[in-house]
């Protein structure tokens, strides 16, 4: 969740048992979360968590790096093509193929980033971004 304006101010306490405790204990340690952060993540009905977020952010990263150092590879084997003389059909769609699967991976992780912000927004009770409402 995004850093909020103000910070926190409101207090809310829970009694637990000692099996509830653990259990949240457990499934907050499992998210890479702090217990009050797990809780207040699942009342607002949050479907990933922060770690989680964080977590598949740096694997679309990963994959757009491994896409433009194939598409990088693709554009040195045409360059040395072009200068023998002849470039195979194959390496040129190979390379027009990835710069169309590195185009919708960055427009997925754009999605996926303005998906969360959103639903950040909403759980925080803000509505939609004014740009959204023109």
């Amino acid at each position: 969740m995004q850093y909020l304006l103000g910070g926190r101010h409101r207090v809310v306490q829970v009694r637990v048992s000692d099996a509830e405790f653990e259990a949240l204990e457990a499934k907050a340690v499992a998210s890479g979360v702090s217990m009050p952060r797990y809780v207040i993540g699942a009342v607002l009905d949050e479907t990933l968590t922060v770690a989680e977020r964080r977590y598949w952010l740096m694997e679309i990263n990963s994959l757009l790096r491994t896409l433009v150092g194939a598409r990088n590879r693709l554009d040195a084997l045409i360059e040395l093509g072009r200068a023998a003389g002849s470039v195979p059909a194959e390496v040129t769609t190979a390379a027009k193929a990835l710069t169309r699967m590195e185009s919708r991976v960055t427009e997925a992780a754009a999605n996926f980033t303005r998906a969360f912000e959103e639903t950040d927004r909403w759980a925080r009770r803000e509505g939609p971004a004014e740009a959204e409402l023109i």
